[in-house]
């Protein structure tokens, strides 16, 4: 049987809207049919519509400040996804054209099993410090020396998160340098992984990480529990 590739190989390989709305209409025989699956992509052509599909998957009634939606879809019983960015589109700029800024956000909501979710944990508490979890557990990203790990103050569910100095890739950008902080969002009495990837500059790429002063970056603590204060992942 042929192994399914997972939706995070097209974070670290530039994601395309075009695949996503192909893998969409695929999925759609089964689960939402091709005309759910036109419906969706008509949805993700103007920003009205990309806003109200992002704000859908992130159960949110708001974009965070500072940020627009790009792309948000959702597959049942697959995974959902939101991408957002610290620049607006270009009027007639397709999604897969988009250069991000400085920031950007990517969240996906996927299944996981006992084992997956047990080995993240892990990672994310401190038991391993080793990103090569991330990999086996399909979430490709370059990601350097770590930084920072902590937890972060949400109403409705626990917030791990691990920052390192690294790269992301989404869409049609160039490699976005700098701090990586992977968002790991446990929600009570569901068993689906949702992560999110929050990517912003490194305010010293030469000092150490001991000595590096994460205030107002995305390895703030205060600063992610603020950025993620008006998502409602659990809903």
């Amino acid at each position: 049987m042929r192994e399914k590739t997972s939706p995070w190989v097209w974070v670290g390989c530039g994601c395309a809207v075009a695949v996503f709305v192909t893998a969409l209409a695929i999925v759609g025989f089964g689960f939402l049919g091709v005309r759910k699956a036109r419906e969706v992509a008509a949805e993700l052509e103007t920003p009205e519509g990309r806003e109200r599909a992002v704000l859908r998957t992130l159960g949110s009634d708001r974009v965070p400040e500072g940020y627009y939606a790009v792309v948000g879809l959702q597959i049942p019983f697959v995974m959902d996804m939101a991408i957002l960015s610290d620049q607006p589109l270009i009027e007639g700029e397709e999604p897969d054209q988009h250069e991000f800024g400085e920031r950007g956000f990517i969240y996906f909501k996927m299944i996981t099993f006992g084992r997956q979710q047990q080995e993240l944990r892990d990672f994310f508490e401190g038991r391993t410090d080793d990103p090569g979890v991330l990999r086996e557990n399909n979430i490709d990203l370059r990601v350097r020396e770590l930084v920072a790990r902590g937890e972060a103050e949400h109403p409705d569910a626990e917030v791990l998160w691990v920052v390192h100095r690294g790269e992301v890739r989404a869409l049609g950008s160039t490699d976005n340098e700098g701090l990586v902080s992977m968002i790991l969002i446990d929600c009570p009495d569901d068993e689906r992984m949702r992560m999110g990837i929050w990517f912003g500059p490194d305010p010293a790429p030469g000092i150490s990480p001991q000595e590096l002063d994460l205030s107002g970056t995305v390895g703030d603590a205060e600063e992610v529990t603020r950025f993620l204060a008006p998502l409602r992942p659990c809903a």
